[in-house]
């Protein structure tokens, strides 16, 4: 992921997070800000039943010195969904919805779902 800044020389490019780990998510989506400037997204991979991962919810916390830390708020497991790829709805109290193309019970078409703080 990353941002664009631009300046009197142009665009300056600056990576938030590099996905080198596909068991922590990969391919990400669109992001959501919060309030509080953090970052909420959707990414392939992650863990689960799937045979490259069934997804991930992660947020980006911004830190010291134009840092980020990321870290995985869920990991599907194809039970409760799979392979999400769209952004997020968040409301006033924090939480978060959300939908996956595939996974849940009975058919595994996709599930809505929502991720409290």
């Amino acid at each position: 992921m990353f941002k664009l800044t631009h300046g009197a020389k142009g665009w300056k490019e600056s990576i938030l997070h590099d996905f080198t780990q596909p068991k922590s998510g990969c391919g990400p989506s669109q992001l959501t800000f919060d309030p509080a400037g953090n970052l909420y997204g959707t990414a392939g991979g992650g863990t689960g039943q799937c045979e490259a991962g069934c997804g991930v919810v992660f947020k980006l916390t911004p830190g010291a010195g134009g840092k980020w830390n990321y870290s995985v708020l869920h990991n599907f497991t194809g039970d409760d969904g799979a392979y999400p790829d769209a952004g997020f709805i968040l409301d006033q109290k924090g939480n978060l919805y959300g939908t996956t193309e595939l996974g849940g019970g009975g058919t595994s078409v996709g599930v809505m779902f929502e991720i409290t703080p």
